[in-house]
């Protein structure tokens, strides 16, 4: 029951996330292409679109680092002999590296004519 609970807020959270995305990007529907990167700044890439305007294109990449874990396991043994006591123990350590988790972005705008934005593409990898 807890596992369908996180998967509907997982699930609404992005739906909520690409809505804003969306309406970020639709607001510079219509804005000369110079006011996008006084806004963005310069994109990574930018395309012909083969129809005499521009395809300029943003890319974000985030990257999460999870901690790396380690565990030691001890055991071992021991007796008391004339009031001395003597053992031995042994120890075994488990070591798990942190864990790194990158996710892409590609915002992508058209411009007709290198002038006004007409369109856009968000692309999440």
């Amino acid at each position: 029951m807890k596992r369908i609970i996180l998967i509907c807020l997982i699930a609404i959270l992005f739906t909520a996330c690409m809505q804003n995305i969306r309406r970020t990007m639709d607001s510079w529907l219509g804005h000369h292409y110079n006011e996008l990167i006084a806004g963005w700044g310069m994109p990574q890439q930018v395309f012909d679109d083969g129809k005499g305007g521009k395809i300029l294109a943003y890319i974000e990449t985030n990257q999460v680092v999870l901690p790396g874990s380690s565990r030691t396991y001890t055991t071992g043994d021991a007796v008391s002999l004339n009031s001395f006591i003597y053992g031995s123990a042994t120890s075994r350590t488990t070591y798990n590296p942190p864990q790194v988790y990158s996710h892409t972005k590609q915002y992508m705008f058209w411009t007709r004519m290198v002038i006004y934005i007409i369109g856009r593409l968000n692309e999440s990898r």
